[in-house]
């Protein structure tokens, strides 16, 4: 099955069973059905042409044809167009998209679309190697750690890892640490292990494995993740978001494959379950908290295995772990294979009041944020990078610090240090490498 990225390009002809499509679906969110054509292009700036339709229903059709012209839109370089089975032949490789075009089939018809991507060819396995040059930086951090070094991460699947400097060659890279993240392990590097400044790191990576492990947005749709399909198989209804200006229908989701930012939206649903639902106690009724669990409102909390009755009269909202309005976070838990709420401080009076995509990418996805308690307003940049297990919040430039309340909320979600790796993706040259 032919794939650009994390989205497959099912071919009519292909003999493909329910469980090897679902496979598929599990990591881009595809249903069966549907063609695709690609053909060599001689054209001053289209290299390939990849068209086809997409007939997987309403609800998927619409996802695959807003996540193909979202990628067209977006900033995202080297893409690699493959497939699994081996098939393309010389017309796999990396691409830049120049052009695309996807509509209705019909007016009015929302369960099949057409496309045409046009593609311009950026090289090859045997040409180029993946690259992320590294900028290390000094951040205005809200949680401060100067023993934190600042990692870039990159799928462990990868070979021949080296760190590059053009005027001082290469040098051997090894890993510091790796982690489990939800569609692969990835390793972490340390850039000052480099014998130069900014280096940049290169390495070969199998198509099927570029793209798993990225830092990933989501439209969720205010859906929970995955849905049943008729053949009983779990597909994947959330959009991908690649262009940071995307028009959400509902709940963003940044997803590092370690850690989960909701923001906007109906937060319980889109929370994979992991958060516990709220829960309303009317007069004179008896609740009995799970072992494990917490559940908050604002006058009360009752622990683990704690219970309470509502006094006549009265009603009590309570909420499940991490729920606030339009804000919650889950981190992975490798294993269990599952996601796990972060509690936050639902008592607090501070709000996400707006928040702004300034960045979005595979390696780092960067947003602007703006909180209120009903009398004072902050602001705060996040950023989360791939393979990370939470958000390093900074300050942006004339921005003031935030007050201790709004610390203390984001505190469970951050992660502590004051240096940033600011990778950038993309390919080298292989040639370099040999100088």
């Amino acid at each position: 099955m032919p794939q650009l990225y994390l989205t497959p390009l099912p071919d009519a002809d292909a003999q493909r069973t329910d469980k090897a499509v679902a496979s598929a679906i599990e990591q881009a969110g595809l249903l069966e059905g549907g063609g695709v054509s690609v053909e060599n292009v001689a054209t001053d700036s289209v290299d390939a042409s990849v068209e086809g339709q997409i007939r997987w229903g309403r609800l998927l059709s619409r996802k695959v044809a807003e996540e193909i012209d979202s990628l067209s839109e977006s900033a995202y370089t080297s893409l690699p167009l493959f497939s699994p089975d081996e098939g393309l032949g010389r017309t796999r490789g990396y691409y830049e998209i120049e052009d695309a075009d996807v509509s209705p089939a019909k007016p009015g018809v929302e369960h099949v679309f057409e496309y045409t991507v046009g593609l311009s060819a950026s090289g090859t396995r045997e040409d180029s190697r993946r690259a992320v040059r590294t900028n290390p930086q000094p951040v205005d951090s809200v949680f401060p750690d100067a023993t934190t070094p600042a990692l870039v991460a990159i799928p462990e699947a990868a070979t021949d890892v080296r760190w590059y400097d053009d005027a001082e060659g290469t040098t051997s890279a090894t890993p510091v640490e790796t982690a489990e993240s939800e569609y692969g392990t990835i390793a972490r590097y340390d850039p000052a292990d480099a014998s130069f400044d900014a280096p940049t790191l290169t390495y070969d990576l199998a198509f099927a494995s570029d793209g798993p492990t990225d830092v990933r947005v989501y439209d969720s749709r205010d859906r929970v993740k995955f849905a049943a399909t008729a053949s009983g198989d779990d597909v994947n209804t959330w959009i991908h978001a690649y262009h940071e200006g995307y028009q959400f229908d509902g709940a963003a989701v940044i997803d590092t494959g370690r850690f989960r930012l909701v923001l906007g939206g109906d937060t319980q649903v889109v929370a994979d379950d992991t958060l516990d639902e709220p829960l309303t106690v009317s007069d004179g009724e008896t609740v009995t908290v799970g072992t494990g669990e917490t559940r908050t409102d604002s006058t009360l909390t009752v622990d683990s295995g704690g219970t309470f009755t509502v006094e006549s009269g009265g009603t009590h909202v309570l909420t499940g772990e991490g729920s606030l309005d339009g804000f919650a976070a889950a981190e992975y838990n490798a294993d269990s294979d599952e996601w796990d709420g972060v509690p936050l401080d639902v008592t607090t009076d501070w709000v996400l009041a707006a928040w702004s995509l300034t960045r979005i990418r595979p390696a780092r996805v960067e947003l602007q944020t703006l909180w209120s308690d009903g009398t004072d307003e902050a602001r705060l940049n996040a950023i989360l990078e791939r393979g990370a297990d939470g958000i390093a919040w900074t300050v942006p430039e004339n921005a003031d610090a935030p007050p201790q309340g709004l610390v203390n909320l984001l505190s469970p979600t951050a992660r502590d240090t004051d240096q940033l790796a600011f990778g950038v993706q993309g390919l080298i040259d292989r040639s370099k490498l040999a100088e």
